[in-house]
C-alpha cells in the first residue's frame, strides 16, 4: 500500500472521532473519543518531527539508478539516459535512428541509436522482471520506470517512461 492511501486511511478513521463545531465565529475541534498516541496533534509535535510522519520524497521514490541495480537491469547505452533525473522520456524509433528524448517539456535529439539486438534486449529486460510476456504492443514497469513498446520481428520501437 502505498504512503498516501495509508495516509488517507489513517485521516479517515481518525475523522470518525472527532466533531467539528462552531462557536462564535470559530471552529473547535473536539474528540468524541481520545486519540491514540501517534495521531493526537500534542504528540505529534512534541515528541516526533514532521519529517517522520512525512519523509522526504526521496526517500520514498527510489532513484532510476537503484532501480537498474535493485533489478539487475541493464540499459546499456541509455543508461547515462535513464540516470539523469531532469529526462523524463525516453524515445527509440527503431534500430540505427537517433534516440530523442524529453527534458525540460522539450524534445531533443540525441547522438545515441541502438541496434536491433539493444532495443530487443531492453524490452526483454523488462518482460522478465515484470512478468509480463512480450506482444506486439507491450507496456511494463520496473519501479518508476515504464516501458510502452510496438514489437515486431523485423523493427521493433519504444519509449521509456519515468514516473
Amino acid at each position: 500500500m502505498n504512503i498516501l492511501a495509508e495516509l488517507t486511511r489513517h485521516l479517515i478513521l481518525a475523522s470518525k472521532d472527532i466533531r467539528i463545531e462552531k462557536k462564535e465565529e470559530k471552529l473547535e475541534i473536539k474528540a468524541i473519543k481520545p486519540l491514540p498516541p501517534q495521531l493526537s496533534p500534542t504528540s505529534a509535535s512534541t515528541s516526533a518531527s514532521t519529517s517522520e510522519f512525512f519523509p522526504s520524497l526521496s526517500t520514498l521514490k527510489p532513484s532510476l539508478e537503484s532501480i537498474s541495480q535493485e533489478h539487475n537491469t541493464d540499459f546499456g547505452r541509455l543508461s547515462e539516459l535513464v540516470s539523469d533525473n531532469s529526462i523524463t522520456s525516453i524515445i527509440c524509433d527503431g534500430p540505427f535512428k537517433a534516440v530523442k528524448i524529453k527534458k525540460d517539456g522539450r524534445s531533443q535529439l540525441t547522438a545515441v541509436s541502438l541496434d536491433k539486438q539493444e532495443i530487443d534486449s531492453i524490452i526483454h529486460q523488462f518482460s522478465e522482471k515484470s512478468g509480463i510476456s512480450i506482444r506486439p504492443i507491450f507496456r511494463a514497469s520496473i519501479g518508476n520506470l515504464s516501458i510502452l513498446a510496438l514489437v515486431s520481428s523485423s523493427e521493433s520501437r519504444f519509449m521509456l517512461t519515468k514516473n
